[in-house]
């Protein structure tokens, strides 16, 4: 079981969810590089990348795309927010379908079925993710 954030990481983390309330998106990392009064992207995306493993939060490779997961929200104290579910459930599904797309284009290509078998990991671990998402929370029942 992986240990706790770290204060810093949940900063990193509170940083995110006020960047979302405060501006309707999140911020980009030399946003919040600044913020957090580090000197060099690497110190962010290290905090970022542990933060993730932890399940707390979500990114795409897009600008202004780290989303604070339900999990995220729980380890800062907060409610879930019903619009940043949505946001990560349709993440997960384009994930999910992006993959799937992908998957199938190569399943007619004989030369290609190396390549579709080493895809399947990943195509099962975006589709469990969808799945998990859409799971209700066992504490709400």
């Amino acid at each position: 079981m992986p240990r706790e954030a770290s204060d810093r990481q949940l900063a990193v983390l509170r940083a995110i969810v006020e960047a979302w309330a405060t501006n309707g998106h999140s911020p980009t990392i030399r946003e919040l590089c600044t913020q957090m009064n580090i000197s060099a992207l690497r110190g962010i995306t290290v905090h970022l990348d542990a933060l993730q493993r932890r399940n707390y939060l979500v990114r795409t490779p897009q600008a202004r795309s780290i989303t604070v997961t339900p999990e995220g929200r729980k380890a800062l104290g907060l409610p879930p927010d019903p619009a940043e579910q949505l946001r990560i459930l349709r993440d997960a599904v384009k994930a999910y379908q992006c993959q799937r797309r992908e998957y199938e284009r190569l399943s007619g290509e004989p030369e290609l079925r190396e390549i579709r078998r080493a895809m399947e990991p990943d195509l099962r671990s975006a589709r469990e993710q969808m799945f998990r998402l859409l799971e209700p929370d066992p504490g709400k029942e």
